[in-house]
């Protein structure tokens, strides 16, 4: 009575919790939610988790919510989704570096934010969330082609540029460093929300 269930952790996650831009991130987040999904090494559900978020904040939900595994609960709150992103991008990178391979293709988090506050997709009105929900479950899918048809068709209705760093995403051919990428696009439509970590230096730091 009153011990508490103390879970050892595995060598590769001690290492991981020792890189400093890892444990800030995390302490960003501040969420027991996504600290028992990285406890059990469950990293790829840190792309779920925003898959949620995101689908929760098209669905106008007024902010109210009975799913504990919604963590955000407005666009506001936006840029809690951005560094579960991010986290989620620097431990694939560790890993990565861990099994010896190439590195893992560059995102620019703080692009592709910019690049989203100019879009000229809103998520203000309903034919703007419709078109961001449906590429939000075509991204999710990993459907890479209609993804980019979708973003091209609409940036060329409105006479815009496609922007360099979004076309760079569709260069992946990891399917979740992909999804990684096209998240943080539609995280960064809320225009709303600002990067709470890293104002300062590269984005693609790995610790």
């Amino acid at each position: 009575k009153g011990i508490a269930n103390i879970q050892p952790i595995s060598e590769h996650l001690a290492k991981l919790l020792l890189i400093p831009r890892i444990s800030s991130l995390l302490d960003v987040i501040s969420n027991s939610l996504v600290w028992d999904i990285v406890f059990q090494e469950r990293f790829s559900y840190l792309l779920n988790l925003t898959y949620k978020q995101l689908r929760f904040f098209l669905s106008g939900k007024d902010n109210k919510s009975e799913d504990p595994e919604i963590i955000a609960e407005s666009w506001k709150s936006m840029s809690r989704v951005t560094t579960l992103l991010e986290l989620f991008y620097a431990i694939r990178q560790v890993e990565q570096k861990e099994k010896g391979g190439k590195g893992l293709a560059s995102i620019d988090f703080r692009q592709i934010r910019e690049e989203a506050k100019k879009s000229p997709i809103s998520v203000t009105d309903n034919a703007g969330k419709g078109l961001v929900f449906r590429l939000l479950e075509l991204t999710r899918l990993n459907k890479k082609t209609e993804v980019y048809h979708l973003l091209l068709r609409t940036y060329a209705a409105k006479g815009s540029a496609f922007p360099a760093s979004l076309a760079n995403l569709f260069t992946i051919n990891d399917p979740e460093i992909f999804q990684t990428g096209i998240y943080a696009y539609i995280a960064g439509l809320s225009k709303e929300h600002e990067s709470q970590l890293l104002t300062e230096g590269g984005v693609n730091d790995e610790g």
